[in-house]
């Protein structure tokens, strides 16, 4: 006897499923505290380069020393963020 698919059954295997679906065809890199650090220290870097080129496009000031002292800080925070993983990453594989 053939078995038929109905939309009932269909949406319980769906609900009971542990396949995803998406991700078979998309693969995601995993949300991992390292990978949420990787992203802000990046963010802080294009921010702060960003932020300089916009301000001194606008005002026409590219040595103001106010801008340095508010860019400087933020892109190396975001560099050193983005050294303190890639460092953590080399302990890791070190280790294991």
């Amino acid at each position: 006897m053939e078995r038929r698919e109905t939309p009932e059954r269909q949406i319980e295997e769906s609900k009971t499923s542990t396949r995803p679906r998406l991700t078979s065809m998309i693969p995601l890199p995993k949300i991992t505290v390292r990978n949420i650090y990787r992203f802000f220290g990046l963010f802080l870097v294009v921010l702060g380069l960003s932020f300089y080129v916009g301000w001194s496009i606008i005002y026409g000031t590219w040595t103001d020393i106010g801008l340095y002292s508010f860019v400087a800080p933020v892109v190396v925070f975001g560099l050193l963020t983005l050294l303190l993983m890639h460092e953590k990453d080399i302990e890791e594989e070190r280790s294991s």
